[in-house]
Formats: C-alpha cells, sequence, structure tokens
C-alpha cells in the first residue's frame, strides 16, 4: 500500500493545527503550530519556548513571549503591534494557550 505525500501533508496539516487569533482591529492572525515551520524557524521558536519556561527574570520572559508570538505569526507585525500593547498576564495566557493547543508544552522539551 503506498502513500501520496499530498495525504501525509493533509494528515500533518490536521494533527498540527495553528491558533487562530482574534486582533483588536477585527482581523485574524494565525499562529503557527511550531512543528509545521521550516527548520531554522522552529529550532529559533523552540529557543524560545525553552527560554520561557527556563527563565526566573521576568522581563526576559515577558520578551522571549513576545518574540515567540512574533516568531509563530504568520502576520508578524499585526501580532508585534497588537500583544505590545497588552498586560504581561495576557501575553502569557496567550503563549500558555497557543502551547496547550498546539501540545508543545512537554514535545517542545524533548525534540531537541
Amino acid at each position: 500500500m503506498g502513500v501520496s505525500l499530498n495525504s501525509l501533508m493533509t494528515e500533518a496539516k490536521t494533527r498540527y493545527t495553528d491558533v487562530e487569533l482574534e486582533l483588536a482591529d477585527g482581523t485574524t492572525a494565525r499562529l503557527r503550530n511550531i512543528m509545521m515551520l521550516p527548520d531554522e524557524e522552529r529550532r529559533a521558536a523552540q529557543d524560545l519556548v525553552a527560554s520561557v519556561d527556563a527563565s526566573s527574570d521576568e522581563q526576559e520572559q515577558l520578551a522571549a513571549v513576545i518574540e515567540l508570538l512574533v516568531a509563530v505569526a504568520e502576520e508578524s507585525d499585526a501580532v508585534r503591534a497588537e500583544v505590545n500593547g497588552w498586560p504581561a498576564v495576557a501575553q502569557l495566557m496567550l503563549v500558555e494557550h497557543y502551547l496547550e493547543a498546539t501540545q508543545l508544552g512537554e514535545a517542545s522539551r524533548s525534540s531537541n
């Protein structure tokens, strides 16, 4: 039995979904699943996840949160402009939601 690349990509897109973020202006930004990013972007995003998890300095952690959201966003400029105006707790909640929705909380630590 053969497997087609198209069917594998369809399955991957179904399994490794993006998160849609409704912005204040009514548009939607996509936060891409880290596992669907090209190699270099994926490694950079995984490093940012590790920085968020490992940092004990609140300012460093928040900077990593914003950079992670921008790194995975398809509409990176719009996401940066949006989340820069948010309170820190909302930024952290969005990253937590993203990691849970994309199921990266544990997988991101073991994939290096």
